[in-house]
């Protein structure tokens, strides 16, 4: 089931779009101000952001911008009564996907909302792209500004697990189940071991590994820590 978070401050509004979209068969969170919007959105794993313009605390463009900086890829799209060119134009240049003059129906919303997520899942099938490091799972290459790295399986698997769930703190138990499979038994230290190896193999990117203490790893740039 898809995730979509509906920001929009019109009470009304957001709970008739937010029915339609539960009928349709998505999981459906709101907000109804922009004070923790950002936070919201790169905290959780949501398929797609649908965003007002006027917000209260922080407009949805300023939304937009300051979660495409955090490198947020997943598609977000800007609802407004605005329809002058210049402010369409304002929103998409800050990172909009797309957007939705109001009023608008209901059918014409979702059917914008499946062909971005279309789009958005088949592009990742093939890209993953975190910081300055790009995985293409097709012909399982991995390039840092450009350069191609040479990754054995396991590292390739692993970098891949991390890349999908990029600043989230991943378990030792996890990685051994999804990399060496459910009944591997030996010590977790093999973890620790390909970790340091790949963070070595990353060490002119942005990026790197950092250990989070009784459970194991997150990727994170390192411009965070």
């Amino acid at each position: 089931m898809n995730k979509i978070l509906l920001i929009e401050d019109d009470q009304s509004i957001n709970k008739i779009l937010a029915y339609e979209l539960s009928k349709k068969g998505y999981q459906v969170d709101s907000l109804f101000d922009g004070k923790e919007a950002v936070q919201t959105i790169l905290k959780n794993d949501y398929d797609l952001v649908l965003v007002d313009w006027m917000l209260p605390y922080q407009n949805g463009v300023s939304i937009i911008k300051e979660v495409r900086s955090n490198d947020y890829v997943k598609p977000l799209i800007l609802l407004t009564a605005r329809s002058e060119q210049e402010d369409i134009i304002k929103g998409l240049e800050a990172g909009a996907d797309d957007y939705l003059t109001k009023p608008f129906q209901s059918a014409v919303l979702i059917a914008r909302i499946e062909a971005h997520l279309r789009r958005h899942h088949k592009h990742f099938l093939d890209e993953i792209k975190f910081g300055d490091v790009l995985m293409n799972t097709t012909n399982r290459e991995v390039m840092i500004q450009d350069q191609k790295i040479v990754l054995t399986k396991v590292e390739y698997d692993l970098l891949k697990m991390f890349l999908e769930h990029p600043r989230e703190a991943v378990s030792r138990e996890t990685l051994l189940q999804s990399i060496w499979g459910f009944q591997y038994d030996g010590d977790t230290r093999i973890v620790d071991v390909h970790v340091f190896k790949l963070k070595g193999k990353l060490k002119e990117s942005q990026v790197s590994f950092k250990s989070v203490r009784g459970v194991g790893y997150k990727l994170v740039k390192k411009d965070d820590e």
